[in-house]
């Protein structure tokens, strides 16, 4: 099972941020109330919906997918199917 952070690709990335802020803003949620939710920082939130973050271990892409209420695997594959 991979737990290390994986390095993200420049797709990956922009297909991930587009992914969290949209899940984010369909749920109704700031920034800070998914950085609670998820146990992460808000900056680390930011990082990751303006496609900068680096790398990203699946524990936090477990945590992502929890608080915002969708499967991880929805999360990982960046898909939007159903968002409004």
């Amino acid at each position: 099972m991979l737990t290390e952070p994986s390095t993200l690709s420049g797709e990956v990335k922009m297909k991930l941020s587009v992914a969290v802020k949209t899940y984010r803003l369909s749920a109704g949620l700031t920034q800070q109330q998914l950085a609670t939710a998820a146990d992460l920082a808000v900056p680390h939130i930011s990082r990751i919906e303006n496609g900068r973050v680096r790398a990203m271990g699946l524990d936090v892409l477990k945590r992502l997918a929890v608080a915002l209420k969708v499967e991880p695997g929805v999360l990982a594959s960046c898909e939007l199917d159903g968002v409004a």
